[in-house]
């Protein structure tokens, strides 16, 4: 399937305000549309279908909050943000109730932060539209959370971890220029990658020292658990259960369960790969705080080539320092889901029999 890259409108009527977002926004892999006009804007919605809209507020003719009021009833499924130099409370609320933006972000903003917020928003536009169109969305993904949450409810430290493996999964595959169906499988194969250590004896995956020679070989084992427990799952594209087979194989063929190397890994596995290592080190952890970007840049350099695919490495390392891995972080709304413990023991039930 061809990929459609995401789509961004920006309003603005300060022309030299458009041009310093058409620099900031060249390097990452969106179609951008710039505006000086709100009513034009409007006009080019139903022919762009835009994935994001960024308005200013403070507009002659039409205000900001009245633009994305006007966007939101002509286009509702894209996601909106309001730029503003003062904003007042009542303009804040105008602004969710009546243009149901995402985001209000003030000005002078921080370009790092603008594009991911921007990028993040036009990818999840995106994956949303994606999901609805060629998958069982409701079904499958209902059944995708439930399973890592299953594996969470063992773990209070690394709740969320799987949910944003996939969300940084997916921005990994979509700058990569992979289709869309390829970042769709990036995303739930990064939520279910660890769901099969439902199977792991909780003695073990919550031992907080170093495991023994023979616990190790039992953790090992969770990828084929996991597949085994993917397999029936048909609307799941395969890419996605491969990458749940095949998140632990290193670059080098030192990884686990089947020694695979370099391209007999398929992509969107060794992407999961790198996207877990990414979430594992910058994640606070009882036992350490939060690794920083220098020390995440410096692991993905010296283990490309080895544990990490090297052209992975740089994609991840491009969306580090854009910022996009940062809104995804912070954008991320992953709640505790009810039954995770019940599910969980259900699934350990059927591998045993």
């Amino acid at each position: 399937m061809k990929r459609r890259v995401p789509t961004a409108i920006f309003v603005d009527d300060d022309a030299t305000v458009l041009a310093a977002l058409a620099r900031i926004f060249e390097v990452l892999p969106l179609k951008c549309h710039f505006f000086q006009n709100p009513r034009e804007a409007l006009d080019a919605i139903e022919t762009l279908r835009p994935d994001v809209v960024v308005s200013d507020h403070r507009m002659p003719g039409l205000t900001g909050v009245e633009f994305l009021e006007a966007v939101a009833k002509r286009h509702p499924r894209c996601h909106r943000i309001l730029l503003s130099g003062h904003t007042d409370l009542e303009t804040a609320l105008d602004a969710v109730n009546r243009g149901g933006v995402s985001r209000i972000v003030s000005k002078p903003w921080d370009n790092r932060a603008l594009m991911g917020l921007v990028f993040q928003a036009a990818e999840a536009a995106a994956l949303e539209r994606f999901a609805r169109e060629r998958l069982d969305g409701e079904g499958l993904l209902s059944t995708v959370r439930t399973l890592a949450a299953a594996i969470e409810a063992k773990d209070p430290y690394t709740r969320g971890h799987s949910e944003l493996v996939g969300r940084y999964a997916a921005a990994i595959a979509r700058d990569l220029g992979l289709s869309e169906r390829e970042v769709e499988a990036a995303r739930l194969g990064g939520l279910l990658h660890d769901c099969g250590k439902v199977g792991v004896p909780d003695e073990i995956l919550l031992k907080p020292g170093r495991l023994s020679e023979e616990e190790y070989a039992i953790m090992k084992r969770h990828p084929e658990v996991g597949m085994r427990i993917v397999a029936p799952l048909e609307a799941l594209p395969e890419e996605a259960a491969d990458a749940v087979l095949h998140h632990h194989e290193h670059y080098d063929g030192s990884g686990y369960p089947h020694g695979l190397a370099g391209e007999s890994i398929h992509l969107v596995a060794r992407i999961v790969h790198v996207a877990d290592a990414y979430e594992a080190m910058t994640a606070a952890r009882i036992y350490r705080a939060p690794r920083t970007v220098h020390y995440v840049r410096e692991e993905f350099e010296r283990w490309a080539g080895r544990q990490f695919d090297p052209q992975v490495v740089q994609s991840a390392t491009r969306l580090l320092e854009a910022g996009v891995f940062d809104a995804i972080r912070a954008e991320a709304r992953v709640q505790p889901q009810q039954g995770c413990r019940e599910r969980r023991e259900e699934l350990a039930a059927s591998l045993a029999s």
